[in-house]
């Protein structure tokens, strides 16, 4: 087993090692590191990444998904229900729920979770003014997550439907369904979509993380 998957409480979160993570969600996880690993989209160069194997404190990665089956956790101490009096923006899908925290996204990866599989963390490219969004589908349903970091006004807005990814008990920050699976995962600006990558996961067996600045 490799040591980001052993050691870290982000991949603890998926699907292979929780066990309910037949399944996992977007991701989302934010934390901060430096190391040799790879940037752009997938190319090997030196830069500053978070070394996978490095615990982290949910307070610096309150988002992960993880694919497979689709689970999505946010730090409910962190994140607010956004209301009227705090308006977060109008929901790209009408009906869905907004949550929102202090702070922008500095940076983000993604992680193989199949047995065996690389250690490496693969840079996704969000930033302080990026809309990220993941597309899910499974048994005859749709549904999206969509992260939106806004450095004019320091904040991350969390969108998701509630009807679609239900909680994984009452109380729980985690929100899964079962059913689906990431199909597409686009940052605002770039045309590429991750899971087209040659380095995405077999099966979405994969942990997304986004790193926060605040």
């Amino acid at each position: 087993m490799s040591h980001h998957q052993s050691n870290s409480p982000a991949r603890n979160l998926s699907s292979r090692r929780l066990g309910f993570l037949a399944a996992s969600l977007l991701a989302l996880s934010l934390y901060s590191g430096c190391g040799s690993q790879q940037t752009g989209e997938g190319n090997k160069a030196s830069g500053p990444v978070p070394a996978p194997y490095q615990k982290r404190d949910l307070s610096d990665t309150p988002i992960v998904v993880s694919g497979g089956s689709v689970h999505l956790h946010f730090n409910s101490s962190i994140f607010q229900l956004c209301t009227p009096a705090n308006s977060c923006g109008t929901p790209v899908t009408p009906g869905d729920k907004q949550y929102w925290a202090p702070g922008t996204i500095s940076s983000a990866y993604y992680y193989n979770d199949n047995e065996n599989g690389p250690d490496d963390a693969y840079p996704i490219s969000a930033g302080a003014d990026s809309i990220v969004t993941i597309e899910c589908s499974g048994g005859g349903n749709t549904g999206n997550i969509v992260i939106t970091s806004d450095s004019g006004r320091n904040r991350i807005v969390l969108e998701v439907s509630e009807e679609k990814f239900k909680p994984r008990r009452a109380g729980s920050p985690r929100l899964t369904n079962k059913k689906f699976k990431i199909d597409h995962l686009r940052v605002s600006g770039s045309a590429t979509d991750y899971p087209t990558h040659p380095t995405w996961p077999n099966g979405n067996k994969v942990t997304v993380e986004f790193l926060r600045s605040y």
